[in-house]
């Protein structure tokens, strides 16, 4: 999934889902790991996990190895060579600063249509009908006073009608 995602947005960047690791750590290593371990090191992997730092995070989880040995071949078989799509340190490269403008720009350009439209919708409707008494006022009245009614309809329809 990871690699069609990326050949098809190329500058997308995968990350993997903390709920789905955590039910992979549960599956995998409460197993090797007696329950009061396991949650101990849970508690640790997670706190690893979170560490905004490089160089803590890299602290925390060459102890998180050294201190469980039962799970260290399973942390370096799936978890090494995939930091930069779970650990919070190595996920710089996407940019929250980026996505905050993105979403601004998009709501100003919501409340800019937004704007737009009800002022449109207030704007009074023009329609072929108002064109004779609102243009042609005058003429019409007159019109009115010496024509027959059919012949006036005649009229009023060339005063509709588009000069070209």
């Amino acid at each position: 999934m990871a690699n069609a995602i990326s050949s098809v947005y190329p500058i997308t960047k995968h990350n993997l889902c903390i709920f789905h690791i955590d039910l992979n750590l549960k599956k995998n290593l409460r197993p090797k790991l007696n329950t009061q371990n396991f949650n101990e090191f849970r508690s640790e992997f997670f706190s690893c996990r979170n560490s905004l730092i490089t160089e803590i995070f890299e602290a925390k989880w060459k102890n998180l190895i050294n201190k469980f040995p039962e799970a260290a071949k399973y942390l370096q078989r799936m978890f090494e060579p995939t930091k930069e799509s779970w650990a919070n340190t190595v996920q710089k490269n996407f940019l929250l600063c980026q996505l905050e403008s993105e979403i601004q720009n998009i709501l100003d350009n919501e409340i800019k249509y937004e704007r737009i439209t009800k002022m449109h919708n207030s704007l009074p409707r023009q329609t072929l009908d108002d064109i004779p008494s609102k243009f042609f006022g005058h003429i019409n009245e007159i019109c009115k006073d010496f024509l027959t009614p059919h012949i006036l309809t005649a009229t009023q329809n060339q005063m509709k009608q588009d000069p070209e």
